[in-house]
């Protein structure tokens, strides 16, 4: 259970730094809290959009068996005396 010299056998070479495409074990790139927060804003800004765009296309031919929670910001949501 013990580590140090026992955990490589003999001859076994270790590298001090590792090169990644990633950035190695240890990596801590320039920026990072604003490239992390640059790209969660790209990532709401998308889903916004996207959300707008399905709610303006949603279309129900039948009104559903449950409540839906999508019936709050539905355009035209059908009457269950439609069916």
């Amino acid at each position: 259970m013990g580590g140090g010299d026992s955990y490589h056998p003999k001859g076994h070479h270790t590298f001090k730094e590792v090169w990644s495409p990633s950035g190695g074990w240890w990596c801590d790139p320039k920026g990072w809290r604003r490239n992390t927060a640059f790209a969660l804003g790209l990532y709401l800004t998308a889903s916004y959009f996207i959300f707008q765009y399905s709610a303006e296309n949603e279309r129900r031919f039948s009104h559903p068996r449950h409540w839906v929670p999508s019936m709050l910001y539905a355009k035209m949501p059908p009457k269950p005396e439609d069916q």
